[in-house]
């Protein structure tokens, strides 16, 4: 036995792998591969019946550090990545002391071994392709680069799609370096340039090992071919691959345009993301399917017969030529050619566009292009009861850009991806829909116009979305959607970008900007209704700054002339609805909802205005119609039954809110925002357990804020204040930008006896955040009682009895805000008013058990009328 001079001369004997052996719950069959670093083996994991591969590093380097630390980092990159095209971790652990982790096993064949014995198809060569860089994509979104991307790293399974394995290299972002200066890791051949001159490597670098991966499929032969592995890096780092095209016939242009572009040597002039390659992949697609070229396609079974795909695209086409045929039919048909359909019910996420090119303005205009094309198809709901779109907001707010992403927030079964290319004086959209369950594209176009022809280009690429989505528009449809516009291509672009801006209203100098587009845009044109109206939004959110009621007149008399110019518009309606509800004039309000809801019916915003003014009234007979009425429009729609429970609850309806709770929960969503919102409602009724299970639902969909934050409150009206610490710290590390956990944290960091500083500056830096988002809205009543609590847990008890009445004015019927006022009081010694507001919680439905989880309250608890409430609150709810 060798020995090992890095362990003292001593190497660990392991114990040898063979057919039958036990390795925890798995079952080796057999050795199927062997690296350098590891080898792999096929076991049957006899818990869940499945086969299963297992890579374990090498028995003579367990006990070097470096071998471990690398293939540990393989097991943690992989681990933090789900995507189709991407193999799947399941477990990491130590067997006799050999490290291995369990991943997903693959049938199929590396990719060179999978185009070696076949005329390649350059059509599917593309689609392969085209699925790698999303799974590179979703990898460097994560943080991570590969850097080792070459044929035997990704195999092809039985239904021809590919797989990447081995991140055994990669780079983590935000640990630290794998390589020490001086020392190159990767397979020579396919490293870039940048790699071997030790210089600093991004995503850029798996596309350059893409592109030599894509030359040689291609060729037969690899881009830079040397006589040792010193010519080999010398050819790559100066010298230019021959034309494909001396090596094969009938190589598309495009395609090799995209090869070449990929293998450039400065970083620089290679595409910058995996993103932008599947955008001039996908327009090639498109391109070579417009031409009728022969579309490869798999049936079940790589190694069976393949259709020819003219024959395929002649068959398609006359299925879609047949307009009596049902939805349902054609996807049958689709499903057994191979191919995947749109489903009946569409719940649909537009996510933000790529621009290729980097003028100014672009991110602008695509964010505009965004929310027009979101606000368009959320008009198609009036007409398609089965459609149901995310705002572009809420897309936003939650920095949703994948596919998998939409799909986890919000249970989105399709995705709306594309990219934006300036290609002279012309624009090019690629438009591509996307299956989010299965992440696999369904549909594809390109649509270009002159650059003066952007509004053409807007309606056209929606009518296109129209078609993909399998939405016949009538004419009055098309009429409907075109509302509003504008014929000055000038005008337009000024409205685009200012719609780009509007994501930023939070920043009083963007907000500005905003305002000063739309006013371009009106100058250009004046009978633009739209710019009119969306600016009549800025101003309103101007006012919500600065309280100047000069400011509401201009939104008011924007959004009049929108209306005046078209009344078929119904935002501005909303806007003013809004406004009115803001002063406290419901009649007005009420007027405005109405006039919304009659021009589109299923206008979830109007529905939620037109309740809370009648809320205003105190007609909570009408009030609760409205809240049904928005949820008979969208049956599927899980924000109106929120909408509606939340009313309960402040009504102290507790068993028509659980009623609600639980029909939301009968819908069964897959977004982990849903779960999240019907376990608030739980907490909001004091079925705390409920709750939880709510929230841990949520986070098995996704690991995400809301819920752990939510969890921290749970295990505080627990006791448990350990685990409810813990939940809020995990919260901060998703997102350490909301001052309600930083007080949440603070009070419990303060209660569990750590050091003192630690919760002082917890509840400092908690003002420092609520105290900006107050000067974003001074009228913002929760912001204000938040800083009650804060101000008042730090003695500063004349800021925080000011702040706590000024929420209660604001908001004279929210009871938790109650609460806060008793909290306030108690801690400033204050006991009679402390007593008073409790007591007003208690009457109003606030459950007893949230009086008794708050640690302020420790000596108000035994008040005898406390005890008297308390003791009353708890029979009733019994």
């Amino acid at each position: 036995m060798k020995a090992d001079e890095n362990n003292g001369g001593y190497t660990r004997p392991y114990r040898v792998l063979v057919a039958g052996s036990m390795v925890k719950n798995y079952r080796i069959i057999s050795r199927i591969g062997r690296g350098g670093m590891g080898e792999v083996y096929l076991a049957e994991d006899t818990s869940l019946n499945r086969m299963t591969a297992l890579k374990f590093l090498l028995p003579h380097i367990c006990q070097d550090a470096g071998s471990r630390s690398r293939f540990k980092r393989e097991a943690q990159a992989s681990a933090r990545l789900e995507h189709a095209n991407i193999a799947t971790i399941f477990e990491v652990d130590e067997f006799d002391g050999r490290p291995f982790f369990a991943m997903q096993y693959i049938e199929g064949l590396p990719l060179n071994e999978y185009f070696k014995d076949s005329r390649i198809a350059f059509d599917e060569l593309i689609d392969i392709s085209s699925q790698i860089c999303e799974g590179l994509h979703s990898a460097h979104q994560s943080g991570i680069v590969h850097r080792d991307i070459k044929p035997s790293n990704i195999i092809i399974d039985k239904k021809g799609h590919p797989k990447i394995f081995d991140f055994g290299l990669a780079s983590i972002q935000g640990t630290e370096k794998l390589t020490e200066p001086g020392s190159v890791l990767g397979t020579i051949g396919y490293m870039s340039p940048e790699q071997l001159q030790f210089k600093k490597v991004d995503q850029r670098t798996d596309l350059f090992s893409l592109g030599v991966v894509m030359y040689e499929i291609i060729a037969g032969r690899p881009p830079f071919k040397g006589e040792n592995r010193a010519a080999v890096m010398n050819l790559i780092i100066n010298d230019t691959p021959e034309p494909l095209s001396r090596y094969k016939s009938g190589v598309p242009e495009g395609l090799e345009q995209i090869v070449f572009k990929l293998l450039q040597k400065d970083p620089g002039l290679r595409y910058q993301g995996a993103n932008e390659v599947v955008s001039d992949l996908k327009l090639l697609q498109v391109r070579s399917l417009s031409g009728l070229q022969t579309v490869k396609i798999h049936p079940p079974g790589i190694f069976g017969r393949r259709l020819t795909g003219y024959i395929l695209s002649l068959i398609i086409i006359a299925l879609l030529a047949l307009p009596l045929i049902s939805p349902s039919l054609r996807n049958s048909i689709f499903g057994l050619l191979g191919l995947d359909g749109v489903p009946a019910k569409k719940h649909l996420a537009v996510l933000p566009f790529v621009s290729v090119e980097k003028q100014a303005s672009a991110p602008e205009l695509n964010d505009g292009l965004l929310e027009i094309l979101t606000a368009k198809l959320s008009q198609l709901e009036a007409f398609h009861g089965k459609l149901q779109v995310i705002p572009a907001s809420e897309i936003r707010q939650n920095n949703i850009s994948s596919a998998r992403q939409a799909r986890r927030a919000f249970g989105a079964n399709l995705a709306v991806t594309g990219s934006i290319h300036m290609i002279r004086d012309s624009i090019q959209l690629i438009i591509n829909l996307v299956d989010a369950k299965k992440e696999r594209q369904l549909r594809s176009a390109a649509i270009q116009y002159p650059a003066s022809g952007i509004q053409a280009l807007q309606d056209s690429t929606l009518f296109e979305l129209a078609r993909m989505l399998e939405i016949q528009l009538r004419p009055e449809e098309k009429s409907f959607l075109s509302e509003g516009g504008t014929k000055s291509t000038e005008a337009y672009y000024y409205y685009l970008e200012g719609l780009g801006r509007m994501k930023e209203v939070g920043n009083p100098e963007k907000l500005d900007s905003v305002i000063s587009l739309f006013n371009r845009a009106i100058r250009a044109d004046n009978d633009f209704a739209l710019a009119y109206c969306w600016l009549g939004m800025a101003y309103w959110d101007k006012y919500k700054f600065v309280k100047d009621s000069a400011w509401i007149e201009s939104a008011e008399r924007n959004c009049r002339r929108a209306i005046e110019i078209n009344p078929r518009l119904s935002k501005p309606h909303v806007v003013l609805g809004q406004i009115f509800n803001e002063f406290r004039k419901p009649d007005q309000a009420i007027g405005e909802f109405r006039n919304a809801l009659h021009i589109d019916s299923t206008d979830n915003r109007a529905y939620k205005g037109l309740a809370r003014a009648f809320e205003l009234k105190n007609d909570n007979r009408m009030a609760e119609s409205t809240y049904k009425k928005a949820i008979s429009i969208k049956p599927d729609y899980t924000a109106a039954y929120f909408n509606l429970g939340r009313f309960y609850i402040n009504q102290a309806r507790k068993r028509d809110a659980e009623i609600t709770a639980q029909k939301m929960i009968d819908l069964k969503p897959e977004g982990f925002t849903d779960w999240n919102n019907i376990g608030a409602l739980y907490y909001l009724m004091g079925e705390y357990d409920k709750a939880r299970e709510m929230w841990e639902h949520s986070l098995q969909i996704q690991p995400n804020y809301g819920a752990y934050s939510n969890l921290g409150s749970f295990f505080v009206n627990e006791s448990r204040f350990q685990e409810a610490a813990q939940m809020y710290e995990q919260a901060l590390r998703l997102n350490d930008s909301d001052y309600k956990v930083w007080i949440n944290l603070a009070g419990l960091y303060r209660r569990l006896g750590s050091d003192g500083e630690d919760d002082s500056v917890a509840y400092m830096r908690a003002i420092q955040m609520a105290e900006v988002q107050k000067r974003v809205n001074p009228e913002d009543p929760e912001v204000l009682s938040h800083l009650a609590e804060a101000y008042s847990v730090l003695n500063m008890h004349d800021q925080a009895i000011e702040h706590i009445e000024k929420a209660i004015s604001i908001s004279p019927n929210e009871v938790y805000y109650y609460v806060s006022a008793g909290l306030v009081y108690e801690l400033a010694n204050r006991r009679d008013e402390a007593v008073r507001w409790v007591k007003k919680a208690l009457e109003n439905g606030v459950p007893p058990q949230h009086i008794e989880n708050i640690p302020e309250f420790d000596s108000l608890r035994i008040d005898p009328e406390i005890i008297q409430y308390l003791t009353a609150a708890k029979n009733e709810s019994k």
